[in-house]
């Protein structure tokens, strides 16, 4: 064993440690990176979702895998990474998650890992509204869906804010 690889053990050991006891993301990461190299690949992560009963359609899971993987980007989720998506997933119903991460990465234009009023007004001049239209309901919606006031609209704030459209997520 190297002494990177043990390093990458001990980094590992330590963020489980650190992690709520009641959540499973670290044990089912260290279980499913069956290759130890401390990054889940599609195979692996498809295998531990499925453990933690949040299964994904294949194709949503390459854009999630995209969408998640933070720079330097290698197409693989890194454990904070993992632990995010989880996060995440979790605090969205079950039976809404595909149709609410459907419309995230549709409307994350610049694929950055949040929804801020630019990819808004991109999005809804796409559909045909105009410029000036575009912009207006652009700042209607990030003042209501934005609960933090960050100027970023996160998975789980867009799941809430799609709620009411969504039969309540």
């Amino acid at each position: 064993m190297t002494w990177s690889t043990i390093l990458l053990h001990l980094t590992l050991f330590f963020a489980m440690a650190s992690a709520n006891k009641d959540d499973m993301a670290g044990a089912v990461f260290t279980k499913y990176d069956v290759n130890s190299d401390g990054k889940m690949s599609n195979t692996e992560l498809t295998e531990a979702l499925k453990e933690m009963d949040l299964t994904l359609k294949p194709g949503l899971l390459n854009a999630i895998i995209e969408h998640y993987d933070k720079p330097p980007k290698n197409r693989f989720l890194e454990f904070a990474e993992f632990t995010a998506l989880v996060t995440d997933l979790k605090a969205i119903k079950a039976d809404k998650r595909e149709e609410v991460l459907d419309y995230f990465i549709a409307f994350d234009t610049d694929k950055n890992g949040y929804i801020d009023i630019d990819d808004l007004k991109k999005v809804l001049a796409s559909v045909g509204l105009g410029s000036h239209d575009a912009s207006v309901l652009a700042a209607a919606v990030a003042s209501i869906a934005d609960i933090n006031a960050d100027d970023k609209i996160t998975v789980v704030e867009l799941a809430g804010y799609l709620a009411t459209d969504l039969d309540k997520l």
